[in-house]
């Protein structure tokens, strides 16, 4: 026979503190003891069982993103449920995603930003994701947009430029000859390109020279 939740009629599929609990009820627990352990508001049981009962009703959607969300982290790690403490002082049960994302905004106003949006932490902007870099291995975009980027990039480059450019001599150094035929290589195999290029350059230059 199988066993049931302490707290209610379902199935249980945890054992946790020394008692059978189902999915909802662990799920329930963990997020009033997390928020102990961060020193955060500790919303009462009722309080949560009525969250729970609003986004069942509303088919696991969550409210901010509309993902389908679960309960156990085994089940999908950013689409679990969790407890978000807004700014406000409220309680509301959100996807992790979505938290993670909150507590890069001022205030409350994460629930504002556009669909298509993203907030970067280092100039503390909410920009379009297009301004942001994405990585050719995940196709996950960059967490700070383009333009702090570059200034971070170029200020490193400034700050460690002696080490970088006789790195880059040694380099070149010890590769001479690989450096060599791949250059040799490439001319002869993109002559064209390299000639069309080289045209439409020209071309740029005695425009610029005559304006």
């Amino acid at each position: 026979m199988s066993k049931k939740c302490s707290q209610c009629d379902a199935p249980a599929t945890l054992f946790y503190n020394q008692t059978n609990l189902c999915s909802i009820h662990y799920r329930v627990q963990q997020m009033r003891v997390c928020a102990k352990r961060w020193g955060k508001a500790i919303p009462s049981k009722e309080h949560l069982v009525e969250l729970v009962a609003q986004i069942v009703a509303a088919d696991m959607r969550c409210q901010v993103c509309g993902c389908q969300m679960n309960w156990l982290k085994r089940e999908g790690h950013k689409t679990v449920v969790t407890l978000q403490h807004d700014r406000s002082g409220e309680f509301r049960l959100i996807c992790f995603s979505c938290n993670v994302k909150h507590q890069f905004h001022d205030g409350d106003e994460f629930y504002a930003a556009p669909a298509n949006s993203k907030r970067c932490p280092a100039c503390k902007l909410t920009k379009d994701k297009g301004d942001f870099y994405l990585f050719a291995s995940t196709g996950k975009s960059a967490s700070t947009c383009k333009l702090c980027s570059r200034q971070k990039t170029l200020a490193n480059y400034w700050t460690n430029r002696e080490v970088r450019v006789q790195s880059m001599r040694e380099y070149k150094k010890k590769r001479k000859a690989e450096l060599a035929a791949a250059n040799r290589e490439y001319r002869a195999t993109h002559k064209a390109e390299r000639a069309a290029y080289m045209r439409a350059f020209r071309a740029k230059r005695r425009a610029e020279q005559c304006a």
